[in-house]
């Protein structure tokens, strides 16, 4: 993937130690509320008592271009409205980004880029600051914080460091508690580019308090103990590599699939804290749980034992999880055809203002019994459109010849893509309607 380096924002600011007190940013609150554990990590980096990864996730690489690209469009749609826009994203120095910020504030610049914002011991930079029609000690203007973000739905992070960059804009606006700014945007991928308000007073309780949880742990002289639990940020974050290290070296019992927090804290309880402890848990369970429910723990115990009996034999292991009767489970499956069809698609959400199907994907055996592999990869919607079309045909052009074959999916992906495919081109109709309504 090529990368234009100079669309690049600034990487994301974490804490730092400064003259024995530790300095937050907007990264510290979003990701405490995300992972307590990596707030304990970050410190640790900051104290330097240990070395930040090298690593990153390639993800996130691709979601940072993604979303400097997304900024700088619309910034170039503000540009092209015929509002000035100062961009400081080149200014890394960070006592210069302060000055250059608030010389902009003071004589009214439609909007700033990148700009920076600090009191005693919080630092951050803005996607964008824009100018309202408002009173403020810089005139008859304000300015409010807008965050260019990829995500349809707006997250509980995004509004944490939203109103961060509100609460730091208030000392410069006045100091006084009417002077904080009124609302705070979510901007999405869109041609028009139009803002998602939210009132900063509406969520000031709920970051206050996160604000000062972040606080109380960065001030504790005593180390703070945490457990790397997984959670939805380790698919981006840094640390991932490590802390999955650390679990698989616990053998802990994240690592059984399925498994939920209530019940390790039930095993946990136990004395059972590994999934070779909880492997060879006698069953049926003698004594009834404080929390969950006996089958659930006795189904975990299945889970952690087939798993372990992988992990010792170095290969698959699987078991039916309830017998196999004749009209139910596996046997509802129709009887297999020599042309069934197996398909796959890949797709990108963050691409465009609906995403985008990159790979059409569409597997089967030949005469000779020998699984073929076929594709199509789309790069652009005109790519897309034709992916999906040769898809339709292939599937249809083969129940031709076959009538009773079966195309098999993965879930209900599939089939919810291809009828939006089939909604957003106006192609197809028919023909999806047919193998939708036979078994696909």
């Amino acid at each position: 993937m090529r990368t234009n380096h100079n669309l690049l924002a600034p990487a994301s600011i974490h804490m730092k130690l400064i003259s024995d007190q530790i300095r937050l940013s907007a990264t510290d609150v979003s990701n405490h509320l995300a992972c307590r554990h990596l707030t304990v990590l970050e410190l640790s980096v900051a104290r330097k008592t240990r070395r930040a990864p090298d690593w990153a996730a390639p993800d996130l690489q691709v979601i940072r271009q993604l979303g400097a690209e997304h900024e700088a469009a619309y910034l170039a749609f503000l540009a092209a409205s015929g509002l000035e826009v100062v961009n400081l994203t080149e200014i890394r120095d960070e006592m210069q980004s302060l000055e250059e910020t608030k010389r902009a504030m003071q004589r009214g610049a439609d909007v700033i880029a990148q700009g920076a914002l600090q009191n005693t011991r919080w630092f951050g930079r803005p996607d964008v600051l824009r100018k309202v029609t408002r009173d403020s000690s810089l005139g008859n203007w304000s300015y409010e914080a807008y965050d260019c973000k990829l995500a349809r739905e707006t997250k509980a992070t995004t509004i944490l460091q939203l109103s961060f960059y509100s609460e730091l804009l208030g000392p410069i606006l006045g100091g006084m508690p009417d002077s904080t700014p009124e609302r705070m945007w979510v901007v999405v991928p869109g041609s028009k580019f139009e803002g998602e308000p939210y009132r900063v007073a509406e969520y000031a309780a709920y970051y206050r308090y996160v604000k000062a949880a972040v606080e109380n742990v960065s001030e504790s002289t005593d180390r703070t103990t945490t457990y790397p639990e997984p959670c939805a940020h380790c698919d981006v974050c840094r640390w991932f590599r490590e802390c999955d290290t650390q679990r698989r070296s616990d053998d802990h019992l994240s690592l059984v699939a399925g498994i939920r927090r209530l019940q390790q804290n039930q095993l946990e309880e136990w004395n059972v804290n590994t999934m070779a402890k909880l492997a060879v848990l006698p069953i049926p369970l003698k004594r009834k749980p404080d929390y969950g429910s006996r089958e659930g723990l006795e189904r975990v115990r299945e889970q952690a034992r087939v798993q372990l009996a992988g992990r010792t034999t170095e290969k698959p292991v699987h078991e039916a999880i309830v017998p196999i009767v004749e009209g139910t489970g596996f046997c509802r499956l129709p009887n297999p055809s020599p042309d069934d069809l197996f398909i796959d698609l890949e797709g990108d959400p963050f691409v465009g203002e609906s995403g985008l199907q990159y790979l059409f994907g569409l597997a089967y055996k030949d005469a000779g019994g020998e699984l073929i592999y076929e594709k199509r990869w789309a790069f652009n919607r005109a790519d897309e459109k034709l992916g999906f079309e040769w898809l339709v045909d292939e599937i249809m052009r083969r129940r031709v010849v076959n009538p009773v074959l079966h195309v098999y999916h993965f879930g209900a992906y599939e089939p919810s893509a291809l009828k939006r495919l089939m909604g957003m081109y106006a192609t197809r109709e028919d023909e999806l309607t047919a193998c939708c309504g036979r078994a696909f």
